[in-house]
């Protein structure tokens, strides 16, 4: 199942209590799961897409905006220096069938590698960010 959730909360998205919108982001409330394991995807600078496999993180929000707290990226690793330099990522909500997978882009994430391939994932592009997404 695929499930997409823009800046703008969706119309199901009932409010429970006044205000409850204009306090906390509709995120709070998409978001706010337990969940196993995502992957950030991001894009290389050479051009190539990138897959961070990722988990342990806060996802919060409110009016002013969403935030992802994702402690497991390193500075150095090359995940962080493309969100640094674009500005850019997609957070991509995972089935523990993509465990392995996810796996097989760490074991394959130089430079020059397209780690949706190493994953075997079919990249989609993002509706509003210059990045694929696992489709």
């Amino acid at each position: 199942m695929k499930i997409e959730i823009g800046a703008k909360k969706p119309d199901n998205f009932t409010s429970y209590w006044d205000g409850q919108y204009d306090i906390f982001s509709h995120f709070e409330y998409a978001c706010g799961i337990p969940h196993l394991l995502f992957a950030v995807t991001t894009v290389k600078e050479n051009g190539k897409p990138n897959v961070c496999f990722n988990s342990w993180s806060c996802f919060s929000g409110d009016s002013d905006g969403f935030f992802a707290v994702m402690s497991g990226i390193s500075k150095w690793g090359h995940t962080y220096k493309n969100i640094i330099r674009t500005g850019e990522f997609v957070i991509n909500f995972l089935e523990k069938d993509y465990f392995d997978a996810c796996v097989n882009t760490i074991n394959d994430n130089s430079d020059d590698a397209d780690e949706f391939a190493a994953g075997g994932f079919t990249a989609e592009l993002a509706k509003t960010v210059s990045c694929p997404r696992i489709n």
